[in-house]
């Protein structure tokens, strides 16, 4: 079993970056993650990805579910190491699209829709629970799961 959530990784790659350095860090990060994931004192699952700077920019535009995922992992990041200027040329590309205010946007609804699932859930009757409102039980993408 694993302990805790997952922590999210991105390597963002420089344009001028080889190939095979690509595939190094791949292999290496592979290995981390075996590591982690099977070590019987960590048990962490990290997931990772390895993309250059244009694919991240391009992935702000926010255009269907894996631009959004790989945008909001990215607006919720932390510098760790390598090239600071990178990272900030990265951070400042989500401020030039505009890609910082629609994840904003989209915290915001989820936290309206939330509240409003509550409230229902706190109204509502336990012998007369339907299966929209017993739906709200569970976060969405648990709502998938358990149907």
């Amino acid at each position: 079993m694993v302990k805790g959530s997952d922590i999210d990784i991105i390597i963002i790659l420089s344009e001028s970056l080889p190939e095979d350095v690509q595939a190094r860090i791949d292999t290496e990060m592979t290995a981390l993650k075996n590591f982690y994931l099977r070590h019987p004192e960590h048990r962490h699952e990290i997931d990772f990805i390895c993309k250059r700077k244009s694919v991240m920019e391009r992935q702000f535009q926010y255009s269907d579910i894996h631009d959004k995922i790989a945008s909001k992992i990215a607006y919720e990041s932390m510098f760790l190491g390598g090239s600071l200027t990178l990272y900030m040329e990265v951070r400042d590309a989500m401020v030039r699209t505009g890609v910082d205010r629609m994840i904003e946007g989209d915290f915001d609804h989820a936290l309206k829709d939330r509240k409003n699932a509550m409230h229902k859930l706190l109204e509502a009757h336990n012998d007369t629970i339907d299966e929209e409102t017993r739906s709200l039980f569970y976060f969405s993408q648990e709502r998938v799961e358990f149907s």
